[in-house]
């Protein structure tokens, strides 16, 4: 992975109860509310640029934890192309649980983490939050 990749922003993903019943659908199931409750009060929106095209990203390559390529690492979630051209890519994912602390892999390569800033709204709503099954 020659190219590079670099955290330009991380943001907590803010409640939003509508969206969040909208989720959760009209389920009565307890347990399946409160794991939709608990991904959504954790759920952080990660956006980088890859100094590549598109086909070059590999968001499987992404995981955060400990060190690189541990099975244990958290992969991405309802990742999307924001922006490309031929030499820069702009995507924006999902982690869960994000603890500064741990390294954001891409590959072997580690990046760095910027502080968490308030997720603009026109970002949020062009990746909007879906909690995982």
């Amino acid at each position: 992975m020659e190219n590079t990749v670099r955290v330009t922003a991380l943001h907590k993903l803010p409640f939003n109860e509508a969206l969040f019943k909208e989720d959760a659908g009209d389920l009565d199931d307890k347990e399946f509310r409160d794991q939709c409750r608990k991904n959504w009060e954790n759920a952080w929106l990660v956006v980088v640029e890859f100094d590549g095209p598109e086909e070059d990203l590999e968001f499987a390559s992404f995981g955060l934890g400990v060190e690189p390529g541990d099975e244990d690492n958290q992969g991405v979630w309802e990742e999307k192309v924001l922006k490309t051209s031929p030499s820069k890519t702009r995507a924006a994912f999902y982690l869960h649980h994000v603890d500064p602390k741990k390294t954001l892999w891409y590959g072997d390569e580690p990046l760095v983490l910027p502080p968490p800033t308030a997720a603009p709204k026109a970002l949020l709503d062009e990746v909007p939050y879906c909690s995982p099954d």
